[in-house]
């Protein structure tokens, strides 16, 4: 059977946290970082216990390092490492075309607008192929 996969939530709003945690359990494990270096350090953590995360959740506006910083510093390891990049998905409530072209230039695989809803992420979970798991 294969292991469950491994969701790193990160976001700076402990209640932005909470409801993907809450949408994403059912699907995989989630750890939780409140901002871009702490997703890095998180990142690295993981890297190095060879549990590399299946998909990042990451804001962009966040104190210490943002997430655009925070994915470019992820894929720089990655590259310098020989790994498969991880999927990065954006979310922010910032949503105009240079803001969506940043996140790309750092890397982020997808961009999801804030308020996120529910079916937003059920969908996309869906598209990358994951489903809920019963244990």
């Amino acid at each position: 059977m294969k292991a469950k996969p491994q969701f790193l939530i990160v976001d700076d709003n402990r209640m932005n946290r909470s409801m993907l945690g809450h949408l994403l359990s059912p699907f995989g494990q989630c750890q939780e970082a409140v901002n871009g270096q702490e997703a890095v350090d998180c990142y690295e953590q993981a890297k190095g216990e060879n549990r590399l995360y299946d998909l990042i959740f990451m804001d962009v506006v966040m104190p210490v390092m943002d997430g655009n910083m925070a994915v470019a510093k992820i894929r720089q390891t990655e590259r310098d490492s020989g790994l498969h990049p991880v999927e990065v998905v954006m979310i922010s409530a910032l949503h105009e075309g240079e803001d969506i072209e940043a996140s790309r230039a750092a890397g982020a695989s997808l961009y999801l607008a804030k308020p996120v809803k529910e079916k937003s992420i059920y969908e996309l979970l869906n598209q990358l192929g994951y489903q809920r798991r019963v244990d």
